[in-house]
């Protein structure tokens, strides 16, 4: 043996700054876009997982055990969807799934914009990956993760970028992404069928992401002499507050699903749920003994509104103002929803404070 050899032989596996196998991922994902919204599931592996292997050029090897990987991935899915039933029930979120081998779950999801709807399907898939890892990015920190995706084009570009701008720019932001949290990426493309969760995440429309006018918003502050230091049912495209609880997991989220933490350690709370949320609010708020101005329409005859009646005449009770509600609501993806700039009615605002009782 040459000492040219014996030398290569001795500096190689010490030296090498890259495995000449591809780590086995600690974390999997799957996105999806539809013309309506975007949806991506992700869990956390308890063990390095052996997924599918793969080409150098990302193409699925076929054989028997990847065949019988993705379809354990497909039913895992399937499975995940029944768990579910509704998915935009933020009474079932977080949601840790018993599932071999999974330690957490996060799922990602928002309605796209105008603008974003008219982009091309390629383009939206690669915004449902940078949503994922803006999302998730915290608990991806550090993590080999395996993407899937039932788009090919979007693979290309994650892997090897676009001459054409507007796609760049993802692949741009995925790698910026990937660089802050430490995350090493694998995209992997998948078919269709075998990508059920978030493509059922990326049909299902969240009709209820209405908000109230930042300038409403700011005179309630100064009539209540109160700046909320969290809102508890937002998003980070309409949160009234620079700390938030939002629906799914989402860039700068504290929390996903309000009714899972506890509103007293983050004080004074922003309350504007959905009218069908109203009573489950109240009872969390008196339950954490927490401090917090309540929105809800003044509709005198429904069932919510006898319980905040009651509500006023307790010990927790502070303050309420009545507010016409003309142009004080905006829109989020039902434009024909009732909270929207044409709504014609009171709306009543309610301070509680029950740390003291």
């Amino acid at each position: 043996m040459s000492p040219t050899v014996r030398y290569a032989i001795q500096f190689f596996p010490n030296n090498n700054f890259r495995s000449f196998s591809a780590p086995l991922p600690s974390a999997i994902a799957w996105v999806d876009a539809s013309d309506v919204a975007i949806g991506g599931i992700l869990v956390e592996l308890k063990a390095a997982h052996d997924t599918v292997p793969i080409t150098a050029d990302n193409k699925i090897f076929d054989s028997i055990r990847a065949k019988t990987w993705l379809r354990d991935c497909a039913k895992m899915q399937v499975d995940v969807e029944n768990i579910l039933g509704n998915v935009m029930d933020t009474a079932l979120l977080p949601l840790s799934l018993n599932l071999k081998n999974v330690s957490n779950t996060y799922f990602v999801h928002r309605n796209l914009s105008f603008d974003e709807r008219a982009e091309d399907s390629n383009a939206r898939e690669l915004l449902s990956a940078v949503q994922l890892l803006e999302g998730c990015g915290p608990a991806l920190k550090n993590r080999m993760l395996t993407i899937y995706f039932d788009n090919q084009n979007a693979v290309t570009v994650c892997i090897k970028g676009s001459n054409k701008p507007r796609l760049q720019k993802f692949a741009k932001a995925i790698h910026n992404l990937c660089e802050k949290f430490s995350v090493q990426m694998n995209p992997v493309w998948i078919p269709r069928d075998l990508n059920n969760f978030a493509d059922m995440l990326s049909k299902t429309v969240d009709y209820e992401d209405y908000y109230v006018t930042q300038e409403f918003f700011e005179m309630v502050c100064n009539d209540f002499d109160l700046t909320p230091a969290i809102d508890c049912f937002a998003n980070n495209n309409n949160s009234k507050t620079t700390s938030f609880f939002s629906l799914t997991y989402c860039p700068r989220t504290v929390g996903v699903d309000a009714f899972q933490h506890n509103w007293k350690n983050y004080g004074p709370a922003w309350l504007f749920p959905p009218p069908r949320l109203l009573l489950r609010t109240l009872r969390h708020l008196q339950n954490c003994h927490g401090e917090g101005i309540i929105l809800l329409p003044q509709w005198k005859n429904n069932f919510f509104y006898l319980a905040y009646r009651i509500a006023s005449a307790s010990p927790g009770f502070v303050r309420r103002v009545i507010y016409d509600g003309a142009g004080i609501f905006r829109h989020g993806a039902d434009i024909n929803s009732h909270f929207g700039p044409s709504y014609c009615g009171n709306v009543e605002l309610i301070h509680l404070r029950y740390s003291d009782c």
